[in-house]
C-alpha cells in the first residue's frame, strides 16, 4: 500500500541537481501517488520537465512559498505516516526533527531518505546492472529504442563476430598484493600491513586483446615482454581464441604492483617497474616489416599508448600508416603524467580518452567536457572522439553527428582499472561494423560498468555478457 503523504524537500542546490531530482522522484513514485515540493531551494526545480509533467498530471502540490523551508513541516504531526525525500544537506532537518521529538512524547512515523544515499543503498543490493537503472539512463534508452527499435541491439552484436584487428602497445603485468592493516607503526607516522596473498594478471594490450577475443574478434597483438614472463603470458591467454601474439622481446617487462587492503578492497600503495626507452621502444618500421612478413589481415588497428616507451612519439604519425582505420587511446598515469598527449596522433580516425585527459589536452579543467569535445575533435582531425566521463557516462563527438551523450549505469565500484580498455574494445568493434554511435556507446557503458565491479583485469567481456545485460536492461526500461 502506498504512503499517502510525501514531501520532496530541497534544502539547497546540489552539483547534480537534475540527477538528484530524478533519483528522488523514483523513490517518491514507489511510495506515494502525489507529493508536496518544499524547502529553501524548492523554486530551483519547478521548471525541470520531470516536475512539470507531474504538475500537469496533478501529482504535485506546491507550497504557497516554496522557500518556506522547515516551516512547511510544522503542519504535520509526528505520528502521521509521511515520507520526506531530501535533496542537499540534512543537518538543519535533523535538528528540526530532534527538537520536535523532544517536545512530543508520542509515536514518530516520519520516514526521511536522502536521494543520494538511497541511490547508494540500491547499489549495495544489486546483482545486475538492471537492478537499478538511473532515471536519466532509462529515459535516454527509451528514446533510442523508439528511434532504432528494440531488435537492433542483439542484431548489432552479431555483426562483430569473426572480424579482425591489429593491436599495438605495451604489455603490463599487474600484481595485486592483498594485506591486512595491523595499525600505526610505533616510531613513524605510517600504517603497517601484513601480506596475505597475491595475484598476477595480464594487463595493457593483453587485457584489451582478451576483450576482443570475448567478442569473437580475431586479434593480432604486437607488444613486448621479457622471456621470464613468457610462460605466464601464454598460460593466461591460452584459453582465448583468435589471438596471435607477437613478442618483440625486452629485457624487462612493465610491472605494476598494487597493495590492497583486504577488508575494503582499497588500494593503499602502488609501485611501477619500468624498462628503459632504449630497451622497450618499438620503431614503426619494425612493426610494419613484421605485419608484411606475417601477412597479417585486419580491418582496424588499435593503438594502446600507455606512455611507457613502446611508441616513439617523434615518429608517432608513422604508426597510423596501416591502410585501415586506426583507433588510438593514450593514457595518463603516474609514470607519464603530462608527457603522453593525444596530440601526438593527430589525424587518427577514432580517439578514446577520459575526462581528465581531455582537460589536460585542452588546458581547461573548468568547462564541462561536453562543451569542449567538439573543439578537441576538430583540433585532432579525427572522425570520432569518445570520452569516458565517470558517472556522467560517455561523451562522444563525430564530424557527421556532433555531440552525443550516453548516460551510464550505476554499478558497484570495486576497481576502475581496465574499464576504459573494455569500453574501447566494445565501441571500436561495433563502429568497425557501422553500428550507430548511440548503440555502440550503450554497449560500451555496459562493458565499463561490468569491469569496475571486478579487481583489475580479472574479468574479460564476452558477447554473452553484453547480450544478457542488454536484454535485462531493455526489458526493465520498456516495462516502466
Amino acid at each position: 500500500m502506498k504512503i499517502t503523504k510525501a514531501l520532496l524537500y530541497v534544502e539547497n542546490e546540489t552539483v547534480n541537481l537534475r540527477l538528484d531530482v530524478r533519483d528522488a522522484l523514483q523513490i517518491i513514485d514507489a511510495a506515494s501517488e502525489n507529493f508536496t515540493i518544499c524547502g529553501n531551494a524548492g523554486e530551483s526545480i519547478i521548471n525541470f520537465k520531470e516536475i512539470i509533467g507531474r504538475i500537469n498530471a496533478n501529482k504535485v502540490e506546491l507550497e504557497v512559498s516554496l522557500q518556506s523551508g522547515l516551516q512547511t513541516l510544522d503542519k504535520f504531526e509526528l505520528d502521521e505516516e509521511i515520507l520526506i525525500v531530501t535533496i542537499g544537506k540534512q543537518s538543519d532537518l535533523k535538528i528540526y526533527i530532534a527538537n520536535r521529538i523532544k517536545q512530543n512524547s508520542g509515536e514518530f512515523n516520519w520516514h526521511v531518505i536522502n536521494s543520494t544515499y538511497a541511490r547508494l543503498g540500491y547499489l549495495s543490493l544489486q546483482k545486475s546492472l538492471s537492478d537499478y537503472i538511473p532515471a536519466d539512463t532509462a529515459n535516454w534508452l527509451k528514446i533510442q529504442i523508439k528511434k532504432f527499435g528494440a531488435s537492433i541491439f542483439n542484431d548489432c552484436l552479431k555483426t562483430v563476430k569473426n572480424s579482425s584487428v591489429l593491436i599495438l602497445g605495451e604489455t603490463i603485468i599487474d600484481e595485486y598484493i592483498y594485506c591486512d592493516a595491523l595499525g600505526r607503526v610505533t616510531k613513524d607516522p605510517l600504517i603497517a600491513f601484513e601480506k596475505r596473498s597475491h595475484q598476477n594478471q595480464v594487463g595493457g594490450v593483453l587485457a584489451v586483446a582478451k576483450h576482443f577475443s570475448g567478442l569473437g574478434v580475431n586479434a593480432n597483438v604486437i607488444s613486448k615482454w621479457s622471456d621470464q614472463d613468457n610462460d605466464f603470458v601464454v598460460s593466461e591467454l591460452k584459453s582465448f581464441k583468435g589471438l596471435n601474439l607477437y613478442n618483440l622481446g625486452s629485457n624487462n617487462s612493465i610491472k605494476k604492483t598494487r597493495y590492497v587492503d583486504k577488508a575494503s578492497n582499497a588500494r593503499v600503495f602502488e609501485t611501477y617497474e619500468l624498462p628503459t626507452e632504449l630497451d622497450y621502444g618499438a620503431p614503426s618500421q619494425e612493426i610494419t616489416e613484421l605485419v608484411k612478413k606475417e601477412k597479417m589481415m585486419f580491418e582496424q588497428a588499435i593503438i594502446m599508448d600507455y606512455g611507457h616507451f613502446f611508441f616513439n612519439h617523434n615518429f608517432a604519425q608513422n604508426y597510423l600508416q596501416l591502410s585501415v582505420p586506426v583507433a588510438v587511446n593514450t593514457q595518463s598515469n603516474a609514470g607519464n603524467r603530462g608527457f603522453n598527449p593525444i596530440s601526438n596522433y593527430i589525424g587518427s580516425d577514432y580517439v578514446f580518452l577520459n575526462g581528465s585527459e581531455v582537460q589536460v589536452e585542452m588546458r581547461n579543467r573548468i568547462t564541462n567536457v561536453e562543451d569542449i569535445v567538439s573543439e578537441l575533435g576538430l583540433k585532432l582531425g579525427c572522425k570520432e572522439l569518445y570520452v569516458t566521463n565517470g558517472s556522467a557516462g560517455i561523451v562522444s563527438w563525430s564530424l557527421e553527428e556532433g555531440v552525443i551523450v550516453a548516460p551510464t549505469f550505476s554499478p558497484t565500484i570495486i576497481d576502475r582499472t581496465g574499464a576504459g580498455d573494455a569500453l574501447l574494445a566494445v565501441i571500436s568493434s561495433l563502429r568497425m561494423k557501422n553500428v550507430p554511435i548511440e548503440i555502440a556507446t550503450f554497449f560500451g557503458n555496459i562493458a565499463g560498468s561490468l569491469l569496475v565491479g571486478a579487481i583489475g583485469n580479472e574479468r574479460s567481456i564476452t558477447l554473452n555478457d553484453l547480450e544478457e545485460e542488454a536484454n535485462k536492461i531493455i526489458s526493465k526500461v520498456t516495462s516502466i
